[in-house]
């Protein structure tokens, strides 16, 4: 073992220890499950669909805008004249239609309601797992980016997983680092086996998880 590795392995050896203490002191505070719970619920918050319960008028043109919206409308209207031609139609409509559009929209609250995610909960909506991963990038960037100032700290993370809307197009992996050197450079940039080294090491990992083939796809 030549000296450049015996420094490696003994700095290696000292952070090991440093996590090891740091771990073992949270553990032990009283305060930490719950300030994980908080966690978890800010991580949910910044991931939650950005959804929301349709207004009647929405509703009601996905409903009637065939059967008696659209021939009031003028023909190359913009979208302010079809929303006020729908609005109109909107109320003149009788009491049982505007009930039936207030029951959809209750059942839609209820929907949005539920897919709300609880703290412990595992996600199994495809959609919102999909939606969560589009968020992914985002949300861990800006958290990272944060305590990258607050510690000093450069980061470098691969993740993936198979598309839970389309599984059969094999795991999709990406990667994401925080830290750069004085030409700009982040880690995959200055360590030119990256995509060799770490990200086919880490989709081998993956096909045993998941069995399937894995792609690579830019944050």
């Amino acid at each position: 073992m030549d000296d450049q590795a015996i420094i490696l392995s003994k700095a290696w050896s000292k952070c090991q220890k440093q996590i090891h203490s740091w771990m073992h002191w949270h553990a032990h505070r009283s305060d930490t499950r719950a300030a994980t719970r908080a966690l978890v619920r800010l991580l949910n918050g910044l991931l939650e669909p950005k959804s929301h319960t349709s207004q009647l008028s929405e509703i009601y043109a996905k409903t009637y805008w065939q059967t008696r919206v659209k021939d009031s409308v003028p023909a190359r209207s913009n979208i302010a004249t079809i929303w006020r031609s729908i609005d109109e139609a909107l109320q003149k409509e009788p009491k049982e239609v505007i009930d039936k559009l207030k029951l959809e929209q209750a059942k839609q609250r209820a929907l949005l309601q539920k897919s709300i995610t609880k703290d412990d909960d595992v996600e199994s909506d495809p959609l919102i797992v999909r939606w969560n991963i589009q968020e992914l990038g985002p949300t861990l960037h800006r958290i990272l980016e944060h305590l990258s100032k607050k510690t000093g700290w450069s980061f470098s993370l691969i993740m993936g997983r198979p598309d839970p809307i389309s599984p059969e197009e094999g795991n999709h992996i990406t990667s994401l680092h925080i830290g750069a050197d004085q030409q700009g450079r982040d880690f995959s940039d200055v360590y030119g086996k990256f995509d060799t080294d770490f990200v086919e090491a880490y989709g081998t990992f993956l096909k045993r998880v998941h069995g399937s083939k894995y792609q690579f796809s830019s944050p």
